[in-house]
C-alpha cells in the first residue's frame, strides 16, 4: 500500500545534480550547497510549494512505509514525489538529500538558526523542508535561508511521517511592499502604530493590521475566493512595480479622460475582479493556502503597494459580510471608534459599482478592436507626490 502525504517545503531553486555517483548515498558536491537563498526583493514565501509523495511499500531494498526512498536506493516499484512551481505538474523522484545547519530569517526581521534537511530531486530543483517539531517556521513567512554547513549527506529515503503535520506559512499576498517614510517595508513586517504614506493625507498610523488565511482546499471548491495577480507595469511604468497579489474585492484606484468620459470622475476605486479582461491581470492557480492581509487606519486611505496605488481596509457592511468573526471582535474591542461608527469611514473615493465595471469592460473592448489603447494605461490614475512629501 502506497504512503502519500504532503509535505510542505520552500522551493529554493534549480541546480546541477549534486548526487553525480548513484552508486553510493553520498551527495558528491555538497559544498555547492553553501550560501543564501531568497532575499527581501525575492522572498522564500512566494515559494511555498507542496510536495505530494507517493511511496508503494512493495518490500525491496531500503523501502519503508514511513520514508521515501530516494533513487539511488530504490529497488522497487520508485518512490515519486509531484509539485508544481507555476508551469504545470511534475513528477519525479528524490535524488538526494543533506542534514544542514542554517538560518531562517523571517518577513519581520527575526532569525532562527537550527539543523534543517534539504533535498533535491532528478530534475534538479532543490527544497527546504520542514520537521513537525520545528513549530516556529509555522508562524511567519520566510525570507531569506542561509546554509553555513553540510552535516550530513548519507541517506536513502527522506522521512514522510515527520513532515506531514505543519506547513510554512503560505503568504501568497505577502509579496506586497508599503510605502513608508522610511521606504518600501514588507507588508509582513508592519505593526499597530507604524506610520504608512497615503495618497491623500502623509504619513498615518495603522490602527489595526490582521490576516485572513483560507485553506487551499476551500479555494479549490471556492474558486471565486482566489486572489488576482496584477503584473508590474500594468497600468504603466511602475505601476505596480513588480507583481502584487491581492483578494478579488480588493480595490485598485483608476483615472484618467476616460474614466470622466464614462462616469464624470476622474478617480475611482475598482475591485481587481472587474479588471480580469486586462492583458496583465491573471487569477493564477494556487499551490497552497492564501493569506490575506488587512490594514487599518482613521480614514479609508489610498496607500502605494509595490507601487499600485490601492485601497486599505474599509469598515462597512460588505467587510463586516466577509471577515471572520474573531477579526471582527478584535478590530471592535481595539478599535470601536472606527469600527462601530460607519460614518468614520466614508471611501476614499467614488467606489465602482457591477454595472459600471462592466460598462467600462466593455468600451476597453471596442478600443482594442479599433486599434486604439485597451490596457491598463487606459484607466491609470494619476500619479503625483505623497501628500506630505
Amino acid at each position: 500500500m502506497a504512503t502519500n502525504v504532503t509535505i510542505s517545503t520552500l522551493y529554493l531553486g534549480t541546480f546541477a545534480d549534486l548526487d553525480t555517483f548513484e552508486g553510493d548515498n553520498d551527495m558528491e558536491n555538497p559544498g555547492a550547497l553553501i550560501g543564501t537563498y531568497g532575499s527581501v526583493g525575492a522572498p522564500l514565501y512566494k515559494d511555498r510549494t507542496d510536495v505530494v509523495t507517493n511511496s508503494p511499500l512493495d518490500g525491496f531494498g531500503s523501502d519503508t512505509n514511513d520514508a521515501l526512498t530516494a533513487d539511488h536506493s530504490d529497488t522497487g516499484t520508485p518512490d515519486t514525489i509531484s509539485y508544481d512551481l507555476g508551469g504545470g505538474p511534475v513528477v519525479s523522484q528524490v535524488d538526494s538529500m543533506a542534514l544542514v545547519t542554517g538560518t531562517v530569517t523571517f518577513a519581520d526581521g527575526a532569525t532562527l538558526t537550527d539543523n534543517f534537511v534539504v533535498f533535491q530531486d532528478q530534475t534538479g530543483a532543490l527544497f527546504l523542508t520542514i520537521y513537525d517539531s520545528q513549530a516556529t517556521l509555522d508562524d511567519k513567512g520566510v525570507t531569506s535561508f542561509s546554509i553555513s554547513s553540510v552535516n550530513s549527506t548519507g541517506y536513502d529515503g527522506l522521512s514522510q511521517t515527520t513532515r506531514d503535520e505543519l506547513n510554512f506559512v503560505a503568504c501568497f499576498t505577502d509579496d506586497a511592499m508599503i510605502l513608508t517614510p522610511q521606504g518600501m517595508v514588507p507588508i509582513t513586517a508592519l505593526k499597530t502604530g507604524d506610520m504608512v504614506m497615503t495618497r491623500d493625507h502623509g504619513p498615518q498610523p495603522i490602527r489595526w493590521i490582521g490576516g485572513t488565511t483560507i485553506p487551499r482546499a476551500t479555494l479549490e471548491a471556492r474558486p471565486q475566493l482566489r486572489p488576482f495577480r496584477i503584473k508590474a507595469d500594468c497600468f504603466g511604468p511602475g505601476m505596480p512595480l513588480r507583481d502584487i497579489t491581492l483578494s478579488p474585492q480588493h480595490r485598485v484606484l483608476i483615472g484618467g479622460p476616460l474614466m470622466r468620459n464614462m462616469f464624470d470622475q476622474s478617480e475611482m476605486l475598482i475591485a481587481v475582479k472587474h479588471l480580469e479582461k486586462l492583458r496583465r491581470v491573471q487569477q493564477p492557480r494556487v499551490k497552497g493556502d492564501v493569506t490575506y492581509r488587512h490594514i487599518l487606519f482613521d480614514r479609508h486611505e489610498v496607500i502605494y503597494a509595490n507601487g499600485l496605488q490601492t485601497e486599505s481596509l474599509l469598515i462597512g457592511d460588505e467587510a463586516r459580510r466577509k471577515l471572520p468573526r474573531a477579526l471582527l471582535e478584535e478590530i471592535d474591542t481595539l478599535v470601536p471608534q472606527i469600527s462601530q461608527s460607519p460614518a468614520a469611514q466614508p471611501p476614499a473615493r467614488v467606489l465602482a459599482r457591477g454595472h459600471q465595471a462592466r460598462l467600462l469592460t466593455e468600451r476597453l473592448r471596442r478600443r482594442r478592436a479599433h486599434g486604439r489603447s485597451h490596457d491598463g494605461s487606459a484607466i491609470a490614475p494619476s500619479a503625483p507626490g505623497v501628500a506630505g512629501e
